[in-house]
């Protein structure tokens, strides 16, 4: 708004028509290449569709009969919880809240929310510290409001009021909007900001602020927008000098199906554009509920594998105690469905994947992939190194090794191996290889006297021992010794010991069905 003095002297105001971002030819044919999604999120808003039963029968009992009561008590008062923010949550997380307490108070109206609404409109002055309205620059880091919305509303949420588009009195008495950003306003500040850096020897002259080089994309979410208003932003931030785009989102937990091949296929052509220019997806989660819920079958696979890389022995524990019911996730049928989307479920490097296509050539690619200080002269020394390394009761598939290893191993390999707990000659291999990998010199340790104490002891056990014993050097500020190791030791209850009934199990079923490898 601004005053204009007309030849009569009265004031008329003339509301400013706010500019509008042309991108460049460079950002506008990678905006052009960007598809559209569509997406089906299922939102359930309001309470009343609980309240008159409209809301989908599974989700009818949410609410219980006296939550529902208490919250209809309020409607139309000044404790009304949907004027202080609508309610509002997907389907999927229905599904992951409806057997989670924790995210049923994230997501669930409450009375209590409107208790207490008194306070200050800006209480961390934010609006202090913004320059253009939607952007705020009071660190380094700026924080532009891209979006208005969520797919869901966490009842905690203090941004409510932030793009309802009020005007905030800064300390200084000069007013702020607290609204959504425009690309044109913000591109406008970076632009004016960084050039008074450049020319004032790398220090803004005011803020004594540095370029500013990073901005985090907020809101609302983000990813409600579509994936061409997502490139419309990231793209000008790229071409007028932003090096670091982040964008802030809770949309993996409340929608993950946002994430798709059209959304992946977006940032590689912004990469393949501004290779330069990094681009962070911050997930926001609130509880491990809304990530350790898995529902599908291959969510489960994931996460069971990440266990395997985190805790190998708990990871083998939960295995035992389930085996009937987990072995399907981390084996046949679903082990196969995470090879085909390996690429985008890949957490950190685990051995190695042999196709139906490398048939007849799996001698090739094993000599390819080993070790150089093991490399394959004969398939026979691969499956060593595997019985060596692998976890008492592992099996595994050599179906697509048959035709190439029939003459290695002297004749076929059958469907299934079965791994035993190690022998000392393995125990002594599992102890040499760990320690070598740790950068230890396993000549400068009593191998044999470890080899003794860890009879029964599984291959991630050993390691284990070993690991905890490093930790425990460390914090003494001591050399790893043997006597530490053998300390670790005699405070670990082996697999063999707390599950012996079930590895006797195991054996019993594996005597038949697998051949014994080791």
């Amino acid at each position: 708004m601004h005053d204009w003095h007309n030849e009569h002297g009265t004031t008329e105001h003339y509301m400013l028509k706010k500019a509008k971002y042309v991108p460049s030819e460079k950002e506008q044919a990678f905006i052009d290449s960007v598809e559209n999604s569509k997406y089906d999120r299922q939102i359930i808003s309001g309470i009343k569709k609980f309240v008159d039963g409209t809301a989908p029968e599974d989700m009818q009992g949410f609410y219980s009969e006296f939550e529902l009561k208490e919250l209809s008590a309020l409607t139309g008062t000044a404790l009304d919880v949907e004027k202080r923010m609508p309610v509002k949550m997907t389907r999927h997380y229905f599904e992951l809240a409806k057997n989670s307490k924790p995210l049923q108070t994230l997501v669930k109206a409450n009375p209590r929310e409107t208790l207490e609404l008194d306070g200050a409109e800006d209480p961390g002055n934010q609006m202090d510290y913004s320059p253009v309205e939607g952007l705020l620059h009071k660190y380094e880091i700026g924080l532009a409001y891209v979006a208005s919305t969520c797919s869901a509303h966490c009842r905690f949420c203090y941004r409510e009021e932030l793009v309802a588009r009020k005007e905030v009195e800064r300390h200084d008495g000069t007013v702020a909007k607290k609204g959504l950003a425009q690309i044109a306003d913000v591109v406008g500040y970076i632009r004016e900001h960084n050039r008074e850096v450049a020319e004032n020897g790398g220090r803004h002259p005011e803020t004594g602020r540095e370029k500013l080089r990073e901005i985090l994309m907020s809101g609302g979410d983000p990813m409600v927008l579509s994936n061409r208003n997502i490139a419309q932003w990231i793209s000008a931030l790229a071409e007028n000098g932003i090096e670091q785009i982040r964008i802030g989102t809770k949309e993996m937990a409340f929608y993950p199906d946002r994430f798709d091949e059209n959304f992946f296929a977006m940032l590689d052509g912004f990469n393949a554009v501004w290779p330069d220019v990094n681009i962070r997806i911050v997930i926001h989660f609130n509880h491990p509920d809304e990530f350790l819920r898995k529902d599908e079958d291959l969510q489960r696979h994931i996460y069971l594998r990440q266990l395997q890389d985190e805790n190998e022995t708990l990871f083998y524990r939960l295995l035992l105690d389930h085996i009937e019911e987990l072995t399907p996730i981390v084996y046949t049928p679903v082990v196969g469905r995470a090879c085909e989307r390996f690429g985008h479920i890949f957490r950190r490097p685990r051995g190695l994947f042999v196709s139906a296509e490398d048939r007849g050539r799996v001698r090739e690619v094993l000599g390819q992939l080993a070790p150089a200080e093991w490399r394959i002269t004969d398939v026979s020394r691969a499956v060593d190194e595997a019985v060596v390394a692998g976890p008492a009761g592992t099996i595994w598939s050599g179906e697509v090794l048959a035709d190439s290893c029939r003459n290695a191993l002297g004749g076929a390999i059958e469907n299934r191996f079965f791994v035993d707990l190690p022998d000392a000659e393995a125990r002594a291999r599992i102890l040499e290889i760990h320690l070598t990998k740790r950068k230890r010199d396993p000549a400068k340790f009593d191998v044999p006297l470890l080899v003794a104490l860890t009879d029964g002891f599984s291959g991630a056990e050993i390691e284990q021992a070993v690991v905890s014993s490093l930790y425990t050097a460390f914090s003494r500020e001591e050399e790893l010794h043997t006597e530490a190791i053998v300390e670790e030791i005699r405070l670990t209850r082996p697999l063999s010991v707390t599950m012996a009934e079930r590895i006797t199990s195991l054996r019993n079923w594996a005597k038949d069905r697998a051949v014994f490898a080791g």
